[in-house]
């Protein structure tokens, strides 16, 4: 059989962001936190910390061809500031208008600020208060509705739990998916980042090459799809992460995965590792590099 699992290596290696995109990246975080401080400093809101979270986090980052890559930095504050979270959300929002090196405008969206960066990149900032400076599950996120429990760390402990001893692969695994989708989306809405890692970690199985276990984790979620239409986050607050999806949208991804899994049988089976290599190219994209 064809054994591409080398070239999924080389092709984790080719997601990393490019050095100019993390330079510029360690750049904005920097400035984003003297904003955040100096707005804290003035209204005397009883910051906290900062804590990067999401595929940051967790090492499931990728680059992407076209599009911007993004991560989240968590803002607390303890204890529990005396401003509403919607007021708490627009004075974060208004620090970022017209009085930041990014050029482009910040979004107030339902749970966090967004601020862009021409095109490479965007900083999602989710609030939290904490209830105890220590523990876990102990953190509420501020949301347009109002304060809702929730903790980012639980979601990291989950995922380094189903990695257990092999997390290294998992990650991986989470990173390859995200390459598939974003190469496949075309105008189209498909699972991305929250979602992806919560049905790789929930499907996930230790395997000694990357090209087997990414087939099993697309067998499991074809399975679990085609029987309900549901991916819900296993912590607080367990919000259902592919809610906005039309028919249209389902069905497009439903066809996507199952030709997916037709043809990575076939590249697995196979005794070529060129004609292997060619088969998940088409899939992965541009990233993946056909074998010597």
């Amino acid at each position: 059989m064809a054994d591409c699992h080398k070239l999924f290596l080389e092709f984790n290696e080719a997601l990393n962001i490019s050095p100019t995109v993390k330079k510029k990246l360690g750049s904005a975080n920097k400035s984003v936190r003297q904003h955040i401080k100096k707005l804290c400093a003035e209204k005397r809101y009883p910051f906290k910390r900062f804590k990067v979270q999401g595929s940051k986090q967790l090492g499931t980052l990728i680059r992407k061809y076209g599009e911007e890559s993004d991560i989240d930095i968590g803002v607390y504050f303890y204890p529990k500031p005396d401003i509403l979270p919607r007021s708490l959300m627009a004075a974060m929002h208004t620090i970022f208008v017209n009085g930041h090196q990014s050029r482009t405008q910040p979004e107030h969206k339902k749970k966090c600020i967004r601020i862009p960066y021409a095109g490479k990149f965007h900083i999602d900032l989710p609030i939290y208060y904490l209830e105890s400076s220590r523990g876990r599950g102990k953190s509420f996120l501020a949301t347009k509705n109002g304060w809702v429990k929730s903790d980012p760390r639980e979601f990291e402990d989950w995922f380094n739990e189903k990695g257990g001893n092999d997390k290294e692969q998992l990650v991986r695994l989470v990173r390859y998916l995200k390459a598939w989708c974003h190469h496949i989306a075309d105008d189209r809405r498909v699972p991305q980042g929250v979602a992806l890692t919560t049905m790789a970690g929930t499907f996930y199985r230790p395997m000694l090459r990357d090209d087997q276990a990414l087939l099993h984790i697309l067998k499991g979620i074809s399975r679990k799809l085609s029987r309900e239409w549901s991916c819900k986050m296993p912590v607080l607050p367990k919000d259902e992460l592919l809610h906005k999806f039309s028919v249209s949208d389902r069905a497009y991804f439903m066809q996507q995965i199952k030709l997916f899994i037709t043809d990575a049988e076939s590249a697995v089976k196979m005794r070529s590792v060129e004609r292997a290599s060619t088969i998940w190219r088409s899939y992965l994209g541009r990233y993946f590099e056909k074998s010597n």
